[in-house]
């Protein structure tokens, strides 16, 4: 007598470990590795399909191969390749139970839910949330000599040279906003037109050397630093510092007086390749300790300046290697943008000077009126995420790119780069 064995079902599982960053645009797929950036490029549908089942929601990173695919070729390729860097292992079980992996999870996404509920309670939050704090104390009109001072503030947090005539926040305005901080954030930046003509600057400085939780940032035109001299005697430098902003037109001789002082830190605005390497030789000449270039877009007058000095290329974006925590966190926010509030001399205040004032001090609640952004208008900047705009949104580097900057906002472009189709890092396609 034959006995026929019955033929015991299995159920193929891919479990991709949690290190691994998948991103699936456009008909292609990128599997990358976190500790080490090497990564596959995937072509193969059969492949991709099995990797948007992983990388579902509801599945987190386990991946069910179907019968019809698990003696594929390409597909058993793909998956002896995977156990063999590392970044998976393969799961079978008698019965269709899929395994469970545990996430990374991110707070701020349980925030965000938690902030839908419409509870007032967790204004709380909101408050720790506001990590930097800019105040524009006066406005002016811009001046002759340097003409993309008028933009440069939406583009690099500088000086604010905008108004046709002279004016200044009240000091009642001020210590409005000073007296609205529950928690107090990490950083606080002085600036405006003129930050040593606003007629109560004494009373600023002794306010703000009181706040010693936070460091405080005094931002003025490298014209404006002989002024100094008086009030630099009543600032406490032990939690504050002069952040020196430098013109291509500024006579550079006056750095020689400063360039060693701890006090101060150089902010050298460039608009082009002339400017760049007059302020190299400054720089070398009186040995000038800290310093930054923060380059400036002139309409399209400088844009091939521009591309040189800010695009992004593949070999950029992996010089740093992030965490897989870091990934995901700029696919729920903005990083770069996230946390900070302006103020200007009127007391309205902005989650991004490149847009509209959400409120004024006068007569809306900060911490109020931030946590409705938070529920009606998530998309505002601080929730601007590169999988929110053209052509970022279709491109599997997205998240491995930095945050969309004040720079892209300004200009209203969203791809300063050039990456382009990249060299595999570990040799294989599929």
């Amino acid at each position: 007598m034959t006995h026929n064995k019955l033929k015991m079902r299995s159920y193929n599982y891919l479990a991709i470990d949690p290190f691994v960053y998948i991103s699936c645009k456009e008909e292609k797929c990128m599997v990358l590795d976190t500790r080490t950036y090497k990564f596959l490029e995937i072509n193969n549908p059969k492949i991709i399909s099995i990797l948007l089942n992983a990388i579902d929601k509801k599945n987190y990173h386990i991946a069910y191969i179907g019968e019809g695919n698990i003696e594929d070729k390409e597909v058993k390729g793909f998956v002896q390749k995977m156990v063999s860097l590392g970044w998976g292992k393969m799961i079978i079980k008698k019965e269709k139970k899929r395994p469970v992996q545990i996430p990374p999870v991110l707070r701020i996404s349980n925030d965000i839910v938690n902030y839908e509920k419409d509870d007032t309670s967790y204004l709380t939050d909101i408050k720790t949330y506001i990590h930097e704090l800019f105040l524009f104390l006066n406005n002016d009109k811009c001046p002759l000599d340097w003409s993309p001072y008028k933009e440069s503030f939406k583009q690099i947090e500088t000086l604010r040279f905008e108004n046709d005539s002279y004016k200044e926040m009240t000091e009642e305005i001020f210590m409005d906003i000073v007296n609205s901080l529950d928690v107090l954030p990490e950083k606080i930046s002085i600036s405006g037109s003129a930050v040593w003509e606003l007629s109560f600057i004494d009373k600023v400085i002794a306010v703000l050397n009181e706040k010693q939780q936070s460091l405080i940032s005094y931002n003025i035109k490298l014209s404006d630093a002989l002024k100094l001299k008086d009030l630099g005697k009543v600032i406490d430098f032990s939690h504050s510092y002069i952040r020196l902003n430098i013109i291509p037109t500024d006579d550079l001789t006056m750095l020689g007086e400063w360039a060693s002082d701890d006090r101060f830190f150089f902010n050298f605005l460039v608009d082009d390749e002339m400017s760049y390497n007059k302020y190299i030789s400054v720089i070398e000449k009186f040995k000038v300790k800290k310093y930054v270039f923060s380059p400036v877009l002139i309409e399209k007058n400088n844009l091939t300046f521009f591309e040189k000095s800010v695009f992004l290329t593949h070999e950029d974006i992996f010089q740093e290697k992030q965490t897989i925590k870091q990934i995901l966190a700029k696919g729920k926010f903005n990083p770069s943008l996230f946390g900070k509030i302006y103020f200007d001399e009127t007391g309205s205040f902005f989650m991004n000077l490149n847009n509209s004032p959400i409120g004024n001090i006068k007569d809306a609640p900060l911490y109020l009126t931030i946590y409705e952004q938070f529920v009606v208008n998530k998309k505002n900047q601080w929730f601007l995420t590169r999988n929110d705009v053209n052509p970022c949104k279709n491109c599997n580097f997205a998240l491995l790119c930095p945050p969309i900057s004040n720079y892209e906002l300004y200009a209203k472009k969203f791809n300063f780069c050039k990456i382009k189709e990249v060299k595999n890092e570990v040799g294989h396609k599929l």
